[in-house]
């Protein structure tokens, strides 16, 4: 039965309307890509002819025909003998009708790092319990390494996964760290764990796709246009006996509406948290769930008042 040829339709998402938005655009777009690639028909191909052009005039012709067939959006591939390599240059579209060897490249490369600081760790040096897992600079690395890995809900107590932007180690005194702080969301270990691993996935995808510094919009529209300051300069999800906690570390302190745009992005529309939102534990108690502003110097001073909430 022949395929139809509309325009695929998708179920509605469980993922905030950011993510969703990118990830349907994302599908779309690699459907497009995969029809384009595979629709020469085989009655198409011919018998080989005779072709007494020169070489120098098929290429010539071979060139232009490339470039007539580019669709918008799509880059020429550079001829040969340019200084660039394909190494240092990933291909970003189909370049075969078999092999489908897309990248995604990232706005930035991103670490992630990993540490499990157990009662007989305590006494060695943070450094060296550390330690670098990968580096991601396309969406498809990521998403290899996302499925490769224990998921946060099973990682043992202590643990903590890191993932930073290139460069910076998950550290206060980190010169991209050390003016900055953290927004936190702390969750009752045995009332989220379910939830747990979509919410860490959420923040990633926010953080690689650097949405953080855009003001939330409460309709849960897109914005009308992004905004990227480099603000943010990596997330973490931290496992404990009673809880677990995600962080949002950021490069500075000191601007509160700036601070205040990002938490509230994070609360609302990345994890998608009703502002009435309540754990009910089975004792009857209420736990409000508040995402709470730090610089890294209070957090040193272990001060427990929060700079900002939301």
């Amino acid at each position: 039965m022949a395929e139809s040829a509309t325009s695929p339709t998708f179920p509605s998402s469980q993922l905030p309307p950011v993510a969703a938005l990118a990830s349907s655009q994302a599908v779309r777009s690699a459907l497009a890509d995969y029809t384009q690639a595979s629709s020469i028909p085989s009655s198409s191909v011919s018998s080989p002819q005779l072709d007494h052009s020169s070489s120098s005039e098929k290429e010539d012709q071979e060139e232009k025909d490339d470039q007539s067939s580019l669709e918008d959006g799509e880059i020429p591939t550079e001829p040969a003998g340019t200084s660039s390599s394909a190494s240092n240059n990933p291909i970003t579209i189909f370049s075969s009708q078999t092999e489908f060897n897309v990248k995604h490249p990232l706005y930035s490369t991103w670490t992630l790092w990993f540490d499990n600081a157990t009662k007989n760790d305590k006494a060695k040096n943070w450094d060296d319990l550390i330690q670098q897992v990968m580096q991601v600079e396309s969406v498809e690395e990521f998403w290899g390494l996302y499925h490769n890995i224990v998921p946060p809900s099973l990682i043992h107590v202590g643990s903590n996964y890191y993932l930073f932007k290139e460069g910076i180690k998950p550290a206060w005194e980190d010169p991209a760290n050390a003016k900055g702080g953290s927004w936190s969301i702390q969750l009752s270990r045995d009332r989220s764990r379910d939830m747990i691993d979509k919410w860490w996935l959420y923040t990633m995808l926010a953080a690689i796709g650097e949405t953080f510094e855009t003001p939330y919009t409460a309709n849960g529209k897109p914005p009308a246009t992004m905004s990227f300051t480099d603000e943010v300069t990596g997330v973490v999800i931290s496992a404990r006996k009673m809880f677990f906690r995600i962080s949002i570390w950021t490069r500075s302190a000191d601007s509160k509406e700036l601070a205040q745009n990002i938490g509230r992005h994070f609360k609302y529309g990345v994890l998608s948290i009703p502002e009435t939102f309540r754990f009910a534990p089975s004792d009857g108690k209420s736990i409000q769930t508040d995402c709470e502003f730090r610089s890294h110097t209070d957090s040193q001073l272990k001060k427990k008042k929060p700079t900002f909430t939301v």
